[in-house]
């Protein structure tokens, strides 16, 4: 399924709110192990989410590993 299909299952409110966290973690911890092996800006015209997961990974890596709110740049590392 491609990403974006599993992106509409995360907004979809007929399925249970845990599986919808279990998938936005899965996605998360996959991606931030692809992520770090590309360019910076080599996932920008690609579809939707994959930039915005990839700004949000580069904005503050840790946060977007543990599915937490991304507010600020942060120099942490996973």
């Amino acid at each position: 399924m491609p990403i974006c299909g599993l992106y509409i299952l995360l907004l979809d409110k007929k399925l249970p709110h845990g599986f919808r966290v279990q998938l936005a973690q899965e996605l998360r911890q996959r991606a931030s192990q692809v992520i770090p092996h590309l360019q910076k800006d080599s996932l920008r015209n690609v579809a939707f989410p994959t930039p915005y997961m990839t700004q949000a990974f580069y904005k503050n890596n840790r946060s977007f590993v543990e599915c937490q709110e991304i507010h600020s740049k942060s120099a942490t590392t996973v």
